[in-house]
């Protein structure tokens, strides 16, 4: 005990019980000098010192002002210069941080699938030593295991998707139980949540108990495949953690179900309230609980099972196939069947690819929209594939950590298979044809503008100034030539007649181009029609022709002006000027 402290104790005891000094002293073991010390120190210039520096440094703690009172030559102990600092009131007031106090929402009884589903996240570790992640989706009530999907990393939109996935499936949750991580936290959870109407129980920082379902789920996951499995890398685990969830919801008895397996007990549960004609209703609502597919990729059907590919005799199901960057000379394609597994990781050439394709049934086939993409989509199509080309900007939100091209042909499989992807339409022979004409000439007019402006500028490094515009240049250039009294030398004369013979052939190649179009427009009954629209003629009508069709991709007027751009009646005007002379 330090002698302050005991010099309070002391004064305590002879105020509570009218001793005297030397009686208190000897109980407390202290000497009578050290109760009577009074010290002859003051704190006053110290405690001035520190005032006026804290008013300089409002932020500063007692250690910087310790510092800065040890640069001007004062020489005093830093716990001294902390008891005057505290006595002095000059201690900061910490702002603590503000944490969200969640109250805990206890596990109710389930009576009915979708009226509450659990989400989690697990960890695991391939063979290289890499960590793995696995989101689990459970079914409250039925036990049913809705997806296991296996990543490296998992952000809030991936996380949306998978749940996008499920309720095409199965129905919108009634709520959703979820821990506080970042994943379940985000804008885009919250926002996504709010958007399909369900209630989001959050459990309370660090009492797992609370969702405790899944928690459950873990164990069983953890016990029967994680610790039992050697995963060689992502994609084994993934095939091995995808069969072990089919045995679980289909195989595995389930004590709290009555030693039921999952989807038995959501068949049983269907039938028992569809009434007296529950064998019938509950073989119509069967696929609805169904969850032997994994969801891996399980979005909504696009094709037909029966559609699928079927490639030798190892698969029964078939394939769904897409690629990445066709303009390359090599194509990577990554081949899925009908349970999203990988059963084709292969590159091919072009010539390769198509033979490829050429013996085997309709599949469903994506690729990035980019050059060479229309010849390949018509190329599949005359096989009888279904093709379908995508803005790479919209298969980007898709991919999944790092970029390779195998990663971006997996984004590209789980973009292509979305009710709501912008596909680009794939062009026709005559449409490549007309947009090849209209980019020659846009060339070529591009090309005449530099002829000119270099004319100009020659002109204007001697003194001669001309108007913008091939009109008054054409008027003034042929006085300045003939024109000996110009300061003209005589190789810049021959410079700029060959300019204006390149000029003359430009103009030339122009016009020939501009005939080309106006002849295709009176021909195309699209064209025509939109030349009956004030402002549109041939050069404008068949541009538009050439980059959109026959418009079926836009819904409404309102999205073709969109992708058209503010500018685009503008733009529009000044071609036609351009193609009239003006």
């Amino acid at each position: 005990m330090e002698l302050v402290e005991q010099r309070a104790d002391a004064n305590w005891l002879r105020v509570g019980y009218a001793a005297s000094e030397r009686r208190v002293c000897g109980l407390m073991g202290m000497a009578v000098s050290s109760y009577r010390y009074q010290t002859k120190r003051s704190d006053e210039s110290l405690r001035s010192q520190l005032v006026e520096l804290a008013r300089e440094k409002p932020r500063f703690g007692y250690r910087r002002l310790h510092v800065l009172l040890a640069r001007g030559g004062e020489r005093v102990n830093h716990k001294r210069v902390h008891r005057v600092y505290r006595e002095a009131g000059l201690s900061l007031r910490r702002k603590k941080r503000k944490h969200c106090v969640r109250e805990g929402k206890p596990l109710l009884a389930r009576t009915s699938a979708n009226q509450e589903w659990a989400l989690d996240f697990v960890h695991d570790a391939v063979e290289c030593g890499r960590t793995i992640r696995v989101l689990s989706v459970v079914d409250a009530c039925t036990r049913e295991c809705l997806a296991l999907e296996v990543d490296t990393s998992f952000a809030s939109r991936r996380v949306t998707r998978i749940l996008e996935q499920i309720v095409a499936e199965r129905g919108t949750p009634g709520a959703i139980r979820c821990d506080d991580g970042p994943e379940f936290t985000s804008r885009n959870f919250l926002a996504w949540c709010v958007e399909w109407r369900i209630e989001l129980l959050h459990i309370q920082p660090g009492k797992p108990t609370q969702n405790g379902r899944v928690e459950s789920f873990h164990g069983r996951l953890r016990e029967e495949c994680l610790n039992v499995s050697w995963f060689q890398n992502l994609f084994d685990a993934k095939r091995k953690i995808a069969a072990w969830r089919t045995e679980y919801n289909e195989e595995r008895p389930h004590s709290s179900l009555g030693y039921l397996t999952p989807n038995e007990y959501a068949r049983r549960m269907t039938r028992s309230s569809c009434g007296n004609d529950g064998e019938e209703a509950a073989l119509e609502n069967a696929s609805a609980f169904a969850s032997g597919v994994s969801h891996y990729w399980n979005g909504p059907p696009l094709l037909d099972q029966t559609d699928y590919l079927g490639w030798q005799e190892e698969v029964h199901h078939g394939y769904f196939y897409t690629w990445h960057r066709p303009e390359q000379d090599d194509v990577h394609a990554i081949g899925f069947n009908a349970g999203g597994e990988i059963v084709l990781r292969r590159k091919f050439s072009r010539t390769q690819l198509l033979h490829f394709t050429s013996n085997r049934q309709r599949m469903l086939i994506g690729m990035e929209a980019c050059g060479g993409a229309h010849f390949l989509g018509r190329a599949l199509r005359t096989q009888g594939h279904d093709a379908r080309l995508m803005p790479a900007q919209f298969v980007k939100a898709f991919r999944k950590s790092n970029k390779n091209d195998y990663l971006d042909a997996e984004a590209i499989a789980e973009a292509v298979q979305r009710p709501t992807m912008r596909f680009v339409p794939i062009k026709t022979d005559d449409q490549l044809d007309l947009q090849a004409l209209h980019r020659v000439r846009d060339r070529w007019v591009a090309r005449r503008t530099a002829v000119m402006n270099q004319m100009r500028g020659f002109l204007l490094e001697r003194g001669i100034t001309v108007r913008k515009g091939p009109s008054h240049l054409t008027k003034q250039l042929q006085g300045i030539l003939e024109d000996a009294d110009v300061l003209l030398s005589g190789r810049l004369r021959l410079l700029i007649l060959e300019l204006k013979h390149e000029w003359d052939e430009l103009d030339k190649r122009i016009e020939e181009a501009n005939a080309e179009l106006q002849r295709i427009a009176k021909q195309d009954d699209a064209c025509r029609r939109l030349m009956e629209i004030p402002g549109f003629g041939p050069l404008v009508s068949a541009a538009l022709v050439a980059a959109i069709g026959n418009g079926s991709t836009f819904r409404k007027g309102r999205d073709l002006a969109a992708w058209a751009g503010p500018g685009s009646s503008a733009t529009l005007n000044r071609r036609e000027d351009q193609a009239a002379g003006h």
